[in-house]
C-alpha cells in the first residue's frame, strides 16, 4: 500500500514537472516568436542601412575625388602665383630702366611702343651728334649713351616677353580659380548630401542599437528559461529513472513470485471446480428424474387400482440421457483445461473421470516443474515420480509408457508457455466478469435450470464432496 501511495505521489510529481516543462516550453516559444519579430525588424533596418551606405559610398568617393582635384589645382595656383610674382618683380625692375615709367592701367603694348619710340628718337639724335663731334671725350660719352639705349631696346623686348608671361600666368590663375570655385560648389552639394545621408545612417544606427539591445535582452531571458527548463527536465528524468527502476524491481519481484507459483494452479483449480459443478449437476439431474418418475408411477397406480388391486405397476424406465447447457464461465473453464463440456447428461460421468485424470496429470506436472525450479536432485525426482496422491490419481489414466515419456519430454515446453496461458485465462476471466449475470450464477458454481428449480422449491441440495 505504501509503495502504491508513493507511486501515485511520484506520478503526480512527474505530471507536475511535465506540466512545468510544457509551460516553460510555451514561454520559450513565445520568446522565439518575439525574437523572430525582432530579427525581422533588424533585417529591415539592416537593408535600409545598406541602401544608405550604398548611396553614401559613391558620394564620399566623389567628394574625395573632387577634394583631390581641388588640392591639385591649389598646388598649381600656388606655383603660378610664385612664378607670376617673380616675373612681376623682374618686369617692374626692367621698367625702371626705360625712359617712360609704367602707370597702372596702361596697356602693355602701348607702354612698350611708347618706350620704343622714345628710345629710337633718342638714338637717332645721338647718332647725329656723333657725326658732328670733334673731341674724343665727347665721342666716348655719346657711344656709351648709344650702347645704353640699344641695351634698353633689347631689355624692352625682354620686358615684353616677361610681361606676356605674367599676363598668361594671371589668366591661367584666373582659370584655375574658376575651376576651384566650381569644385567648391560641387563639394558643397556633395557635403550636404553626405551630411543628410550620415544623419539618416546615424538615426538607423540608433534604431539598430535599440533592436540589438532588445535582442540581447530577449536572448538572455530565453536562456534563463532554457536553463530552468533543463533543470526541470533533469529532475523529471530522475523521477522517470526512479520510476523505471521501481517498475523493474516490481517486474523482477513478479517474476520471482511467478517462479514460486505453480504454473498449473489455475488449471487444477478449474478441474476441481468443474468436478464439483458436474457432480452437483449430475446429482440434481438424478433427483429431478426420480421425482418425475415417482409422480408418473403414482398417477398410473391410481388409474389402474379400479381395474385390479393385484396388478403390479411397472416403473417407467429412467431416460437414458437429456440435453444440458452451461453458462459462459463453465465454457471458459473447460477451454482452460482443453476439454469440451458435456452436452448430454449421460456424458457427465465420463467428463468427471476425464477431469480427475487431467487434474492428476497437471498435479504431477506441477510437482515436477516446481521440483526442477527448486533444484532438487534427479534421484529425489525418480523417487517421487511414482508417488501419486490417492485422491488425485485415477485408477486408470489411460496412458501407456510411451505417452508418459512424451508427456515428460513436453514438460519443459509447457513450462515455457505457462505465463502466456495464465495471462490469457486472466483476460478471459476479466471478460467474463464484465458480462451481465442474467442467471445470477457465481463463477465457481454456475447456476443451471436445476439449481433455479431447487431454489424455487426451497430444497436446494448440498453439493456432494468431491469423489476421491
Amino acid at each position: 500500500f505504501f509503495s502504491s501511495v508513493m507511486t501515485g505521489n511520484d506520478g503526480k510529481t512527474r505530471d507536475q514537472l511535465s506540466g512545468e516543462v510544457g509551460s516553460l516550453q510555451e514561454k520559450i516559444n513565445e520568446y522565439n516568436t518575439r525574437i523572430d519579430a525582432v530579427h525581422t525588424q533588424r533585417k529591415k533596418l539592416q537593408a535600409k542601412f545598406d541602401t544608405l551606405k550604398g548611396k553614401a559610398g559613391p558620394e564620399n568617393d566623389k567628394i574625395k575625388e573632387n577634394v583631390a582635384k581641388r588640392k591639385k589645382l591649389f598646388s598649381e595656383l600656388e606655383r603660378l602665383s610664385r612664378s607670376s610674382g617673380n616675373t612681376f618683380a623682374e618686369v617692374r625692375e626692367l621698367s625702371r630702366q626705360f625712359p617712360i615709367q609704367y602707370k597702372k592701367g596702361t596697356p602693355t603694348d602701348e607702354y612698350i611702343k611708347a618706350n620704343d619710340q622714345q628710345l629710337t628718337k633718342e638714338l637717332k639724335q645721338l647718332q647725329k651728334q656723333l657725326l658732328q663731334i670733334q673731341n674724343l671725350t665727347e665721342e666716348r660719352r655719346l657711344i656709351n649713351r648709344i650702347n645704353s639705349i640699344q641695351k634698353a631696346q633689347r631689355l624692352l623686348e625682354t620686358y615684353a616677353e616677361k610681361r606676356q608671361q605674367h599676363d598668361q600666368d594671371g589668366a591661367l590663375g584666373e582659370s584655375i580659380r574658376a575651376e576651384i570655385d566650381q569644385l567648391n560648389t560641387a563639394l558643397d552639394a556633395s557635403f550636404a548630401r553626405s551630411k543628410a545621408l550620415d544623419t539618416q545612417i546615424t538615426a538607423i544606427k540608433k534604431e539598430m542599437d535599440t533592436v540589438f539591445s532588445e535582442l540581447k535582452k530577449l536572448n538572455g531571458e530565453r536562456g534563463a528559461l532554457f536553463a530552468k527548463k533543463n533543470d526541470k527536465r533533469e529532475e523529471l528524468q530522475e523521477k522517470w529513472d526512479t520510476y523505471k527502476e521501481e517498475m523493474a524491481r516490481k517486474r523482477q519481484a513478479k517474476i520471482v513470485a511467478e517462479d514460486k507459483k505453480p504454473p498449473y494452479k489455475s488449471t487444477i483449480e478449474s478441474c476441481t471446480s468443474l468436478i464439483t459443478y458436474l457432480t452437483k449437476r449430475n446429482n440434481t439431474l438424478k433427483k429431478k428424474t426420480k421425482k418425475e418418475s415417482d409422480a408418473t408411477t403414482d398417477a398410473d397406480t391410481d388409474a389402474d387400482s379400479a381395474v385390479t388391486e393385484d396388478a403390479q405397476v411397472e416403473t417407467p424406465e429412467e431416460p437414458a440421457s437429456r440435453p444440458i447447457t452451461h453458462n459462459f464461465d463453465v465454457h471458459v473453464k473447460f477451454e482452460l483445461v482443453s476439454m469440451l463440456p458435456p452436452t448430454e447428461s449421460s456424458q457427465i460421468p465420463d467428463a468427471i473421470a476425464a477431469l480427475k485424470e487431467r487434474k492428476a496429470h497437471f498435479t504431477s506436472l506441477n510437482k515436477r516443474v516446481m521440483d526442477r525450479r527448486n533444484g532438487k536432485p534427479e534421484e529425489e525426482k525418480e523417487k517421487e515420480k511414482d508417488v501419486v496422491s490417492v485422491e488425485d490419481t485415477p485408477e486408470d489414466t489411460g496412458m501407456d509408457a510411451q505417452e508418459e515419456n512424451d508427456t515428460s519430454d513436453t514438460a519443459d515446453e509447457i513450462t515455457n508457455v505457462e505465463e502466456t496461458a495464465e495471462e490469457t485465462v486472466d483476460e478471459i476471466v476479466d471478460a467474463v466478469e464484465d458480462v451481465p449475470e442474467e442467471t445470477g450464477a457465481t463463477q465457481d458454481e454456475p447456476k443451471t435450470e436445476e439449481t433455479e428449480e431447487a431454489q424455487s422449491t426451497g430444497k436446494q441440495d448440498e453439493p456432494e464432496p468431491e469423489p476421491e
